[in-house]
C-alpha cells in the first residue's frame, strides 16, 4: 500500500510539474510571440500533464490548455490573414480551446477563478469563426456545424459574465445563427437548422436565405410549416432565384405539372445557360404530352409534345452531348412510335382494305418515330454506356426494325450489366 500510495504521488507531483513547465513556456510565449519554440513546447508539455491523469480536476490546468490552445488559433489565424488561401495548420485548436475554457469554468470553485477563462471564451469568437468557415469550405460541414455553435455558446457564457462580444449587434448575431442553421442543413441535421433559422428569422433576419432554409429544414418533418415558409419567402422575394428553385422542386415533387410550367419558363429568363432547368421544363411538357395522350386528346398531346421538344432542342444546342436531353428526344420519338404500336393492335384484326391501309401507315409512322429515336438514343449511350433504360430502348428499337443481330448485340450489354 505505502508503495502505490507513493507512486499516486509522485504521479501528482508530476502532472502539477508539467502544468507548471507549460505555463512557463506560454508565459516566455507571450513575451516573445518571435519565439515560436515556447508554443510548441508548452503544447507538449501540457498533453503530457493531462496525459497522466491527475490535473483533470485542477482549473487552472485547463485554463492553461485553454491559453496554449487559443495560442496556437492565434498564430493560424494571423497566417491566414495575410494569405486567406493557407490551410490552417492547427484547425482543431480552436474547438480545442473552447473545451478547455468551459471544462476550466465548471471546475473552478470560485467565480474569480473563471474569469481568465470566461476572457478566453470571449477572445475565441473569431477564431472558431475561422475554423468553421475552413471546415465549411472543405465541406466539413459536421464540424463546421460544431465549431459554429461553440461560438453561440461563448457568446452565451461572455455575455453572463458581462462581457463586450464580437456579436454584439444584433444583425451580427443574427447572421452567425443563419450560418450555424446552413451547416446544420448541409450537414443533413434538418431539425437543429431549423432552431437556428427560427432563431435568426426571430431576431429580425427575414431575409430570402432564412425563407429558404426555413423552407428546406421543415420539408420532411412538417411540410405545412415548410410550405408556409417558402410561399412567405416567395410573396416578400418574387425574383429570388434560390426560391424560386425551391418552390420548383416542392412542385416536382407533389405532381403539380401545370403549376409548374410559369416557374420554370421565369427560371430558363433567369438562368438561360442553366440545361438543367430547360431540361426539367422539357421533361414537364413531356409527362403533360403522356397525360394528354392517355385522355384521348390530341389536340393537347401534339402541343405538348411540341414544347418539350422545344426545349430539349435548346438543351443540345448549348450541349450536344448532354445526356439527359438525349435520352429524353429519345424517348418522345419512343413513346409516339409507341402509341403507333397500340394503334396497329387494334387493326390487326381489320383485314378490309381501308383497316389494312391504315394499319400501314401507322407502321410507317411507328418506324418513323423509331428512326427519329435511334441517334437520340445511340448520343446517349456515347456518354453513359452503361444506363440500362438507355440499353432497353436500342435493343427494342431493333428488334422492331428487324435488325436482329444488333438487337442481340443489345442484349448482351444488357447481360453484362
Amino acid at each position: 500500500m505505502v508503495t502505490i500510495v507513493n507512486i499516486s504521488a509522485s504521479a501528482q507531483d508530476d502532472g502539477a510539474k508539467l502544468v507548471k513547465k507549460a505555463k512557463k513556456a506560454i508565459t516566455n510565449y507571450f513575451l516573445d510571440p518571435s519565439n515560436k519554440d515556447n508554443l510548441a513546447e508548452s503544447q507538449q508539455l501540457i498533453e503530457k500533464a493531462f496525459a497522466t491523469g491527475t490535473v483533470d480536476n485542477d482549473a487552472a490546468a485547463w485554463a492553461t490548455k485553454g491559453d496554449i490552445y487559443a495560442e496556437l488559433a492565434k498564430a493560424d489565424a494571423a497566417i491566414k490573414m495575410i494569405d486567406p488561401n493557407v490551410k490552417l495548420k492547427n484547425i482543431e485548436a480552436p474547438f480545442i480551446a473552447f473545451e478547455s475554457y468551459k471544462m476550466s469554468i465548471a471546475k473552478a470553485t470560485k467565480e474569480s477563478a473563471k474569469k481568465d477563462a470566461n476572457n478566453g471564451l470571449n477572445e475565441l469568437i473569431p477564431m472558431l469563426s475561422t475554423s468553421g468557415l475552413e471546415y465549411f469550405y472543405d465541406q466539413n460541414f459536421e464540424k463546421a456545424f460544431r465549431d459554429f455553435k461553440a461560438i453561440i455558446e461563448a457568446y452565451d457564457i461572455a455575455k453572463s459574465a458581462k462581457l463586450k462580444t464580437a456579436l454584439d449587434k444584433p444583425e451580427d448575431l443574427n447572421n452567425q445563427y443563419y450560418v450555424t442553421g446552413l451547416s446544420a442543413l448541409n450537414a443533413g441535421k434538418e431539425a437543429e437548422a431549423g432552431e437556428w433559422y427560427e432563431k435568426a428569422f426571430n431576431g429580425g433576419n427575414k431575409g430570402a436565405e432564412i425563407y429558404d432554409g426555413l423552407f428546406k429544414s421543415y420539408q420532411k418533418s412538417d411540410p405545412a410549416k415548410a410550405e408556409k415558409y417558402l410561399t412567405e419567402g416567395r410573396t416578400a422575394y418574387p425574383d429570388d432565384n434560390s426560391l424560386l428553385f425551391s418552390e420548383i422542386n416542392l412542385y416536382l415533387s407533389q405532381g403539380k405539372l401545370s403549376s409548374l410550367i410559369d416557374n420554370l419558363e421565369l427560371a430558363c429568363q433567369k438562368e438561360p445557360d442553366n440545361i438543367s432547368v430547360i431540361n426539367t421544363l422539357g421533361n414537364v411538357y413531356d409527362k403533360l404530352y403522356q397525360n394528354a395522350s392517355e385522355k384521348g386528346d390530341a389536340q393537347e398531346a401534339e402541343n405538348y409534345f411540341n414544347k418539350a421538344m422545344e426545349s430539349y432542342n435548346k438543351a443540345l444546342a448549348k450541349d450536344p452531348s448532354n445526356n439527359f436531353a438525349n435520352y429524353s428526344m429519345g424517348t418522345l420519338y419512343y413513346n409516339k412510335a409507341a402509341n403507333y404500336v397500340k394503334v396497329m393492335q387494334t387493326l390487326s384484326d381489320d383485314l378490309s382494305k381501308e383497316g389494312m391501309k391504315k394499319y400501314d401507315e401507322a407502321q410507317k409512322n411507328m418506324f418513323g418515330m423509331f428512326d427519329a429515336a435511334l441517334p437520340y438514343f445511340l448520343k446517349a449511350e456515347e456518354s453513359d454506356p452503361k444506363d440500362r433504360n438507355t440499353l432497353i430502348a436500342l435493343r427494342e428499337i431493333y428488334a422492331r426494325k428487324n435488325q436482329l443481330d444488333k438487337a442481340e448485340e443489345y442484349k448482351k450489354k444488357l447481360d453484362a450489366l
